[in-house]
């Protein structure tokens, strides 16, 4: 499934990408994002509410159940807010080093008319 993982901080970027090892090369962008439909997965309450625990949430073994041709308990996760239309996640970060704060935005659909995301480039640096 795809997905867009994004920070809401570069801090929280780089923990994030440096959780396998070594801190590979790593391009930081910084966003524009309107999007109307956000589950917020920081709160227990709203976990519970979808079948979900905080415990789950932070489990790393999604690359092994890939690999073996299986989901993970997050993926399961993810399609069934898919499947009630939301087109985001927000979510604390539970990379190594990581604070109250240090939260991600996982985006599931983006570029329609309800989940706009711009990169922002006022420099045109990327062209």
């Amino acid at each position: 499934m795809p997905a867009l993982y994004t920070s809401l901080s570069p801090h929280t970027a780089l923990r994030e990408s440096a959780q396998v090892g070594t801190l590979q090369p790593t391009v930081l962008l910084a966003y524009e994002a309107e999007i109307e439909r956000v589950f917020d997965a920081r709160t227990e309450a709203a976990l519970v509410e979808r079948g979900m625990t905080r415990e789950a949430l932070g489990m790393d073994d999604w690359r092994e159940r890939m690999r073996g041709g299986n989901l993970a308990q997050t993926q399961r996760f993810a399609q069934s807010l898919i499947a009630d239309g939301f087109a985001a996640l927000l979510v604390q970060s539970f990379a190594r080093g990581a604070h109250d704060g240090d939260d991600n935005l996982v985006l599931y659909e983006w570029g329609r008319p309800e989940t706009q995301l711009r990169v922002i480039d006022d420099e045109k640096r990327l062209r």
